[in-house]
């Protein structure tokens, strides 16, 4: 999301009015969009995240198996000590209900 954002951005408020300030659409106007500083990093880093992702998802070494232990152990931890906090509450135990009996003996 954050790649298409600055995708957006770069060209509304950078590229756009300059390439229609000029005529014609030549090959250098569109490279510079693609040689943008802010362009490439972004991209960089959007590159960077999938490789992560991939990684997590699908790699089976010693690395890939401790990169998922590390990215899923606080998520584990919150289950387990909500398990805890559900489980040692003191339950609920309803009144009693007023049965036709009780109410016509007492009368």
């Amino acid at each position: 999301m954050t790649r298409l954002l600055t995708d957006v951005d770069r060209l509304c408020h950078h590229h756009v009015p300059r390439w229609l300030a000029a005529p014609g659409m030549a090959r250098e106007k569109i490279a510079e969009f693609y040689a943008d500083p802010a362009k490439r990093k972004a991209d960089a880093h959007a590159a960077r995240l999938a490789e992560y992702r991939r990684a997590l998802t699908i790699d089976d070494g010693i690395a890939g198996n401790l990169r998922r232990q590390r990215a899923f152990l606080p998520r584990r931890l919150f289950g387990w000590v909500r398990g805890l906090r559900i489980a040692h509450r003191a339950p609920i135990v309803p009144a009693p209900a007023a049965t036709c009996n009780a109410v016509a003996s007492s009368a």
